[in-house]
């Protein structure tokens, strides 16, 4: 699954278009794989794109604390879900405080 992902990225990474912004392209699938399917298939894509030398250290930091907090959305919501908890208000909370805590992590922490 993670080969897949990969392919679909670099596909997508040699459309014309995506080009001009490669950067946001490379931090934002990881983000986006990671939060819909898990943090593994996340984390995969990555790994790869870290050993390609694409992404930063503060980048990688940003993700994974990011991945930490908010990943598998659609897996994780539904089994609250479950048990009668409310759809917008877990969703809502965790990229909330996703996004908070992982600009503060990066923001404070040096990276060496």
């Amino acid at each position: 699954m993670v080969s897949t992902l990969i392919f679909f990225l670099d596909f997508i990474k040699s459309l014309p278009i995506i080009e001009k912004h490669s950067k946001k392209v490379n931090s934002g699938f990881s983000i986006v794989v990671g939060v819909i399917l898990g943090i593994t298939y996340g984390a995969g894509i990555l790994i790869a794109e870290y050993e390609k030398g694409i992404l930063q250290k503060r980048e990688i930091l940003f993700i994974g604390t990011y991945l930490m907090i908010c990943h598998a959305i659609i897996e994780d919501t539904l089994l609250f879900l479950i048990f009668g908890a409310n759809l917008w208000v877990i969703i809502g909370l965790r990229f909330t405080f996703a996004t908070i805590i992982a600009y503060l992590v990066v923001k404070y922490y040096r990276l060496t």
